[in-house]
């Protein structure tokens, strides 16, 4: 059996199901309801509430259980919804149950850029998350993908409206690299995470096979769209802080942070891409695979 937190949101959902067609049997803690992965097998997926953040609501949650996978992250912090809480005491709260009940094997999906010298509290708040995995005695594997992508994201869903206008607004240095992983491609890293002994104690990165600056990535976008390319905009990050500093003090959920800023300024990609060298997948390219799925 293998309890799986953040089971109902994007990445999780996903590979929920890809280890349900697989032959695994799921526990999944959800503060939702359990209409999500409706089609998997009745005897296969079992839905139990709760949420990472109170320990209390996961005592006795993982009995039974030889495998946990961790889905759970936040993007924005909002209210009680903070990175500390979610990212830091949230898997502390998973690794002390993990620990009690006996599971032999701690799956967690963390981030590209991830280090011990973040740009970003998001960042800052992962590094942490890591550290107490790889201390806490329980053999792991820790998933670092670059940003994911997929018909469900929510980043390139955004953009995607903005596509339409003859001129796009871009935020940062053009210089920035990212390297886009397809949805499917990391739920078979998660696959492979359950299934192979040889990944126990790994942190991997993984990325898509391309390499894209952001201008790069906005055009393939329009070709995806049936649109020729857009004359970009670009607005350097210093002008952007006071507007997101704004942003934070009056919206409930900002749309861009100054920590996002932050990390459109750098590069997200690995050097030693995992994917085909370590888990065997084949990753889909950004283009083919965004032109699929937004002209059906």
């Amino acid at each position: 059996m293998i309890f799986v937190s953040g089971g109902t949101g994007f990445i999780g959902s996903h590979s929920v199901r890809k280890l349900a067609e697989s032959g695994h049997k799921l526990r999944l803690l959800t503060m939702k309801d359990a209409g999500l992965a409706a089609g998997l097998p009745s005897n296969q997926v079992e839905y139990i509430k709760g949420g990472i953040p109170d320990p209390y609501s996961l005592k006795g949650k993982m009995e039974g259980c030889d495998v946990a996978v961790n889905f759970v992250g936040i993007i924005v912090q909002v209210r009680e919804a903070t990175f500390e809480r979610i990212h830091v005491q949230g898997i502390q709260n998973l690794l002390e149950e993990a620990k009690r009940v006996g599971v032999k094997r701690f799956i967690h999906i963390s981030a590209l850029g991830t280090s011990d010298k973040p740009v970003s509290e998001y960042f800052r708040t992962k590094w942490r998350a890591e550290q107490l995995i790889r201390t806490s005695g329980i053999p792991y594997v820790i998933l670092r993908p670059s940003i994911v992508f997929g018909p469900e994201d929510k980043f390139f869903n955004m953009l995607k409206p903005m596509i339409y206008s003859p001129i796009v607004p871009v935020v940062g240095t053009r210089k920035a690299m990212l390297q886009p992983i397809w949805v499917e491609d990391v739920a078979s890293c998660v696959l492979k995470s359950v299934e192979e002994d040889k990944l126990l104690n790994g942190v991997w990165e993984i990325g898509g096979p391309e390499r894209l600056a952001f201008d790069e990535i906005l055009d393939q976008m329009a070709d995806a769209m049936g649109l020729a390319p857009r004359l970009k905009l670009h607005i350097p990050t210093p002008m952007m802080m006071p507007v997101a500093r704004l942003m934070e003090a009056v919206l409930p959920k900002p749309p861009l942070t100054t920590d996002q800023l932050k990390m459109l300024s750098i590069d997200n990609i690995t050097d030693s891409n995992a994917v085909t060298e370590v888990f065997g997948v084949t990753p889909r390219s950004f283009r083919e695979t965004v032109r699929e799925y937004w002209r059906k």
